[in-house]
């Protein structure tokens, strides 16, 4: 099919399906290439696998490689590869899920670049694979399809799919559309996913998720009714865009209003810039895309990177640059045209409204798939009678990464939560918004599974590493504070004030600044956080988290046990010997503790978990509040 709306093959609304099933497919792999890269390269002492990062996203080099196979061939390889490269993509071991990623992103990658450059059907598939990503994504409570064995099973058939469909249809041969490549990535890897944007724009999920879909439901039927946007028109879009993206990223005051601006904008102005480029442009936006990626990247962790202080607080500004590369590619096209180069920019043809238009049923039916009991967290159980002991627990979950491996850990704190039942967690390194860590919120998801209330804390909009809370009990209030740090991404302390059966209990949940030279930060995040507590007037309190200092080491560990009762020593334990929470694998250093503040029995203290849950052993401890002072 070309851009004149000519019908070949069995119709358009396959390669609607087929185009919406690589959107898909493409997305989990390039998520999974960059947290495979991310693993292995900050988190685990591994292969550098920057190169294969490389080589996954600058995928321009697979059209010649298509062109001098044949076509059919290739749609052939396709067919029969891609389903296996997925299931290799989902393995444990970073390398051979990487190498499966990037070679189902090379199968995939001339069938879309095709269809975005001849075929009016790609805009409609985009739509709805949005929607599919967004509905998928409820279904398995924001988690990634790796995550578990029913979204690998199901993602696998999305490829099984694909495959048939691309023998099945009358796929153009390969063009090159940048614009259509850098439409894919951004929504693969970031603007698809509402947990991602929720967590970005700290919103709520549930109404980000409606507003994804509504956005993309939006967006396409704007193309399927609408006509053609004259330069005036193209710069009232652009700024729509660009004010509601720079919200979501930057400001989050218009909530998921800006997600579905977002969404239906950019559907609208990708598909004004859909054609044939070539490939030398592909390369070109390729790059871009490499470079919005790793600056993300590298911003999220400076701190570790060399010279990587000039990156402080410029996540923002990367994740703007990704969401925004596809519209001004598409702006630049559409200029190209206006200047007399390629078609008419001011019409879409007919063809592509149709099978906009189309698209609207399957993407009702993603949004009516966000069925509510996809979308409510759990609610929590206040059953406890008033002044009954309850255990409180303490787990840095590593960025949601098994302590010794690549894997995956949100079972694995599932199963350590659901073995003990605390009545409070505190939990540190729990930012899941990012695509390095699945662009999922797994807070969220164990309050459903467990049914705890929670509150995920800091929006990824202003960095760190995570703090989160979840209570058997309502969360009445929530304050989060700023931490001093030396050289360091921003540390937080989330104060939250529980509804427990002994009356109000405020709960801390923070993680101190590790490596630093000297203790002047450490020390006066102690004297933060104790500070907020003497100032709000409560009687007891639970201060919960990854201090990072040991006892006679820190002078921070002084300062807090002047003014807080640690959980472990009042246990019993001895405060040096023993109670060592890291590395999990061999813990040598106590720097995970359990504070009270206030008159508390503690009759038990101990670590919990081991090397596959994560870096650090949790420290779970019976307290008792006894008679309400």
């Amino acid at each position: 099919m070309n851009w004149d709306g000519r019908v070949t093959g069995n119709g358009r609304l396959g390669r609607v399906a087929l185009t919406a099933a690589l959107v898909v497919v493409v997305a989990a792999a390039l998520q999974r290439t960059a947290s495979r890269v991310f693993v292995s390269n900050f988190s685990l002492t591994g292969p550098d696998l920057s190169a294969l990062l490389l080589f996954g996203f600058l995928s321009v080099w697979t059209l010649p490689v298509a062109r001098r196979l044949g076509w059919e061939r290739s749609l052939r390889a396709a067919d029969a590869v891609l389903p296996f490269a997925v299931v290799a993509s989902a393995l444990a071991d970073p390398v051979l899920a990487g190498v499966g990623a990037v070679l189902a992103l090379s199968l995939a990658t001339p069938l879309l670049v095709a269809l975005g450059a001849r075929d009016p059907a790609f805009l409609p598939g985009l739509a709805v694979g949005v929607a599919t990503i967004a509905a998928v994504r409820g279904w398995l409570g924001t988690l990634p399809a790796y995550a578990t064995l029913g979204g690998t099973a199901l993602l696998v058939g999305v490829a099984f799919v694909a495959g048939a469909l691309a023998l099945r249809e009358d796929v153009p041969e390969p063009g090159a559309s940048a614009v259509a490549w850098l439409a894919v990535f951004a929504q693969g890897l970031f603007l698809a996913f509402p947990a991602a944007t929720a967590a970005w724009g700290g919103l709520g999920y549930a109404e980000t998720a409606v507003a994804t879909v509504a956005g993309a439901v939006l967006g396409v039927a704007w193309v399927g009714v609408g006509r053609g946007l004259d330069d005036r028109a193209v710069v009232v879009v652009v700024v729509a865009f660009a004010l509601a993206l720079g919200d979501l990223v930057w400001v989050g005051q218009l909530g998921p209003v800006a997600v579905v601006l977002v969404q239906v904008t950019f559907l609208r102005l990708v598909a004004a810039g859909l054609r044939d480029d070539g490939a030398g442009w592909l390369a070109l936006a390729q790059v871009v895309g490499v470079v919005a990626v790793v600056s993300q990247v590298l911003a999220a962790n400076w701190a570790y990177v060399p010279g990587g202080a000039a990156l402080a607080g410029h996540a923002p500004l990367s994740a703007f640059a990704l969401a925004a590369a596809p519209v001004v590619a598409a702006v630049l096209v559409v200029a190209r045209g206006a200047a007399g180069v390629g078609r008419d920019p001011t019409e879409l043809p007919d063809a592509a409204r149709r099978d906009a238009l189309a698209a609207l049923a399957p993407g009702a039916l993603a949004a009516l798939s966000l069925a509510p009991g996809s979308l409510d967290a759990g609610g929590g159980d206040d059953a406890d009678p008033e002044g009954a002991p309850y255990d409180v627990l303490t787990l840095n979950v590593h960025q949601w990464i098994a302590g010794r491996s690549a894997a995956a850990n949100y079972q694995d704190v599932r199963a350590l939560l659901a073995e003990h039942d605390p009545a409070v967690v505190g939990l540190q390194e729990t930012e899941g918004g990012r695509y390095t860590t699945g662009s999922a919120n797994p807070v969220r998801w164990l309050a459903d599974e467990l049914d705890y209330h929670y509150d995920y804390g800091v929006p990824t909009r202003r960095g760190g590493y995570g703090v989160a809370v979840l209570s058997k009990y309502p969360i009445l209030q929530t304050k989060v504070v700023s931490l001093p740090v030396h050289q360091s991404p921003p540390r937080w302390a989330l104060l939250a004030t529980l509804d427990a059966p002994d009356g109000e209990l405020q709960t801390v949940v923070t993680h101190f600044q590790t490596d630093v030279p000297a203790d002047d930060e450490q020390l006066g995040e102690a004297q933060t956080v104790l500070g907020e507590l003497f100032t709000d007037g409560h009687e007891r309190a639970v201060v919960l988290g990854d201090f990072n200092v040991q006892p006679n080491q820190d002078p921070a560990y002084d300062q807090l046990k002047r003014d807080l009762t640690d959980a472990w020593t009042a246990a019993g334990h001895p405060e040096t010997g023993d109670g060592g929470t890291w590395p999990a694998h061999d813990p040598r250093q106590r720097i995970d503790y359990v504070w009270l503040e206030g008159d508390w029995t503690v009759s038990h203290c101990s670590r919990v978990g081991d090397a596959t849950v994560s870096d650090h052993l949790g420290v779970l401890a019976t307290v008792d509040p006894g008679a309400e002072n």
